[in-house]
């Protein structure tokens, strides 16, 4: 209690203090014209009052103790005083602030972000926080934080002109030095024109510097990376908030158990058409379909492709969704080649809705719900409306602060198979997601395994390149890729351990990794291919990397062709019905698919 008070007054102190000289000078100046109101008249009697008055602030009031003065002037005695000294604690407060940034700032990294929102507060704050650095906010006038209410959180509030302000004055303000990130977090186009004018007039030859680009468009951002080739002064990368999020969300549904019904599991001399009768597809409900529910759609595609001989089926529930799925569908031409899309055009929080989901989960059952709504009340509500009939599904609840859903979670205790929040910001602004990049070290990673493993059973060579080394020679589609098949190695190991009989299911998946690898090695090319068609379950694991692998390409607008060109856009292996692949001439590439399981463990 007494902590809160302390709190309390030290967050109110600005307000007390203009209280305090506010009333104080006008009982002061009550009580001096009562004083002197009888011995003075005219200018004189004004100069006094006003003189008595502010010498009040000074702690030298003109009245004496022995003097015969009003009760007002006694109570401004002591409020006059106080303002002052409050005053003087606040400056020496914002000045010991001031020095502790600038001491602080001569050897700690210093982050940088164009943005004035409480998204790019929080991530600047947590950046501060995690690494023991100063920020700067680049903001306009219209910034909702107080420059001192900044300062004090190790924060400087600048409002440069990188367009007009001198080269020299903005690497002083700024400090364009190699040991600063900068964070550009507006709208897509605002911040490339900012990154370029920063890139130019801001940064030192000698020096480096970390920008990450906040982007919203996939579209613009793939034309945002084919135009900063030519900046070398700078590693340059681009964060995508929902996409993040999504990501997260699909790792953690691949980790569920649930996700696939045990009843489904195959015995183990089980065909291929078996294993995929075995595992079915994926039914996800979708509920809000703004910029994260089209996040969740997008990652969805990628990773829970779980069956090389079906689509997963996605039901997606908002005004207006036809319109959104219509422009989506313009950005991504193939779309439905990946996945049987059902649109919902309905008000989700109407009478009427209930009666249509439950049509839809008639129709084919819904095992994933998300609820993506902007507001946690509204997904709140709707979750209460449906927990009857979602009993023991999976149910996936965006929420911003996890504190705010904890007082709720008894309500669906019971009901729900699963409950996985997600959007929870401080998993995602911060120094891993935002500047190291989590996943694409995770796919650097994924990628130098995936080339040993070929190194070793393809070309019988070591791997001699070092990670790195292997990443920057792959070209920005090869990256995203590969990122893409590090996204989706969570999945494979679910569909495996779904698959494996007894209780010891890890060590019996690193056994048969092991096994097949083994065995792969010591096969010549022919042989490897006529293995993997002979095995049902590594040739189920190939087919199910190469849907992944069309699904992909297909999102990057490809169609298939003859001709293998990135340019135009053609693939020579762009054909989805496995049976259809194995019978071409490009059969004997089902290795590289089967490495993509192979390496999802080291």
């Amino acid at each position: 209690m007494r902590n809160y008070w302390i709190g309390k007054l030290s967050r109110s102190r600005k307000r007390l203090m203009y209280f305090l000289l506010l009333s104080g000078g006008i009982l002061g100046a009550i009580g001096s014209y009562l004083y002197y109101g009888s011995q003075l008249s005219g200018w004189r009697l004004w100069l006094s009052v006003l003189f008595s008055t502010i010498k009040l602030y000074f702690f030298a009031p003109t009245i004496g103790l022995t003097e015969k003065y009003s009760v007002f002037y006694e109570i401004a005695k002591w409020l006059s005083p106080l303002g002052s000294l409050l005053g003087i604690v606040n400056a020496f407060g914002v000045l010991w602030h001031q020095l502790s940034y600038i001491r602080k700032s001569l050897f700690a990294k210093r982050y940088l972000v164009f943005g004035e929102g409480e998204s790019a507060y929080r991530l600047l704050r947590n950046l501060i926080r995690e690494n023991n650095g100063v920020g700067a906010m680049i903001a306009g006038s219209d910034c909702p934080y107080d420059r001192n209410f900044l300062i004090g959180k190790g924060i400087r509030r600048l409002s440069p002109d990188l367009s007009r302000d001198p080269s020299a004055l903005l690497r002083e303000e700024l400090g364009g030095r190699g040991d600063c990130a900068v964070i550009f977090f507006g709208e897509d186009i605002e911040n490339f024109k900012n990154m370029r004018l920063f890139h130019d007039r801001v940064l030192p030859l000698p020096g480096r510097c970390h920008m990450v680009l906040r982007s919203r468009s996939h579209l613009l951002q793939a034309m945002m990376e084919r135009s900063i080739d030519s900046m070398k002064r700078a590693e340059i990368s681009f964060f995508n908030m929902e996409d993040a999020v999504a990501g997260q969300l699909m790792e953690a549904l691949c980790r569920r158990e649930e996700l696939f019904r045990k009843e489904a599991a195959p015995s183990e001399a089980a065909d291929f058409e078996a294993l995929c009768g075995a595992i079915g597809s994926l039914h996800v409900l979708i509920l809000g379909f703004g910029r994260l529910g089209e996040a969740v759609l997008l990652a969805a595609l990628n990773s829970l492709v779980c069956n090389p001989m079906e689509n997963n089926h996605f039901t997606i529930a908002d005004r207006e969704v036809e319109k959104r799925l219509s422009e989506l569908t313009a950005e991504y031409p193939f779309l439905g080649k990946t996945a049987e899309l059902h649109a919902l055009t309905a008000d989700i929080l109407g009478k009427d809705f209930l009666s249509l989901i439950e049509e839809a989960d008639r129709r084919r059952r819904i095992d994933i719900v998300v609820f993506s709504l902007g507001e946690l009340s509204d997904n709140l509500i709707l979750m209460e409306r449906l927990k009857e009939l979602f009993r023991g599904r999976i149910a996936a609840l965006r929420i911003g602060d996890p504190e705010s859903f904890s007082a709720f979670f008894e309500n669906f205790s019971g009901y729900y198979g699963a409950l996985i929040p997600f959007g929870i910001e401080s998993r995602v602004l911060n120094t891993q997601c935002v500047l190291e990049d989590q996943r694409r070290e995770a796919a650097m990673d994924f990628n130098a395994r995936y080339h040993a493993l070929s190194s070793e059973i393809v070309s019988k060579e070591g791997a001699k390149e070092s990670r790195r080394e292997l990443w920057e020679e792959l070209s920005l589609l090869k990256k995203d890729s590969c990122m893409s098949q590090m996204l989706h190695k969570e999945m494979k190991e679910r569909v495996l351990l779904h698959f494996l009989p007894g209780e010891e299911k890890e060590k019996l998946l690193l056994q048969k990794l092991k096994d097949w690898e083994r065995k792969l090695q010591s096969l010549s090319p022919s042989k490897r291919t006529e293995e993997i068609e002979r095995d049902p379950l590594m040739c189920f694991m190939a087919a199910l990397e190469h849907k992944r692998w069309c699904n992909f390409y297909y999102l990057k607008g490809f169609r298939y062709s003859k001709k293998k060109d990135e340019e135009a856009r053609t693939h020579d292996c762009l054909i989805p019905d496995w049976g259809e692949f194995l019978r071409s001439d490009k059969r004997d590439t089902i290795v590289y698919d089967l490495l993509a399981s192979l390496s999802i463990r080291e």
